[in-house]
């Protein structure tokens, strides 16, 4: 439907661009060392892994909310009178202050109607990725942060946590009915595994995006590393998406 339709609409115009190019990619990993990848890939096959991914949004059910589709470490930021502590958690600026907000989103040029399962695998996909680098390729990947599952849990726990406030509040008369179910140990599972599969999807967007970028990159960044890291990260996640088509 038109509600869902930006998820597609810009794989699409990427996708197109990509063949406009006429850009080819041999994928020769500088971080991940997966053996799920290809060799190489045309802009065909490309198209082919497109329409695999549309076929899963269709199927997905993931609610559509508003989105930020940038959830990177540079795009969220901790207000000044607030502290990180050793353990991860955040000092407010006195204990009985429950009303500043400690963090807060930055750059909205991305933000539209989308999948909430994509901006928050998108999230996930994040925790690996670090861009204060000032050598090529000028990022850096840690695997084992694609695999955090704990700490993915504990991001869902606290995110139904806000949507069931939400919702008993009564403050939002159009509250969206198909966030929650009621069943927060459902919800919890549905969300985690949601959220899960849709980091294969983010993954393939973002090396389209890096693919267009890399023709006329105007900032320090290795713009087609970073598309072959991110599209053997698609691959080797995509056996997932196929299990979910097949059973769904």
């Amino acid at each position: 439907g038109d509600d869902d339709g930006w998820m597609y609409k810009q794989q699409r115009k990427n996708q197109r661009c990509v063949i406009a190019i006429h850009l080819s990619l041999d994928i020769a990993l500088l971080y991940i060392k997966y053996s799920t990848y290809p060799s190489s890939i045309t802009c065909d096959e490309l198209e082919q892994e497109l329409q695999f991914v549309e076929d899963f949004l269709v199927k997905s059910k993931s609610p559509v909310v508003f989105s930020h589709n940038d959830l990177q470490e540079g795009n969220i930021l901790l207000c000044d009178e607030c502290k990180l502590n050793d353990d991860g958690h955040i000092k407010r600026p006195t204990d009985d202050d429950h009303e500043t907000d400690p963090l807060v989103f930055i750059d909205f040029e991305y933000c539209s109607y989308n999948y909430r399962g994509f901006d928050l695998g998108n999230h996930f996909c994040e925790y690996a990725y670090d861009y204060n680098c000032d050598k090529p390729p000028y990022y850096k990947v840690y695997d084992d942060m694609f695999d955090v599952v704990h700490e993915r849990k504990s991001f869902c726990e606290a995110y139904l946590n806000e949507v069931y406030k939400m919702r008993d509040s009564g403050q939002n008369p159009h509250f969206p009915s198909d966030l929650v179910t009621g069943d927060r140990a459902v919800d919890l599972e549905r969300l985690i595994t949601e959220s899960t599969l849709f980091m294969a999807v983010a993954n393939i967007y973002w090396t389209c995006w890096a693919l267009l970028n890399a023709e006329d990159a105007v900032i320090p960044f290795d713009y087609g590393s970073y598309a072959r890291d991110r599209l053997a990260q698609y691959f080797h996640q995509k056996k997932a998406l196929q299990h979910y088509i097949d059973t769904h």
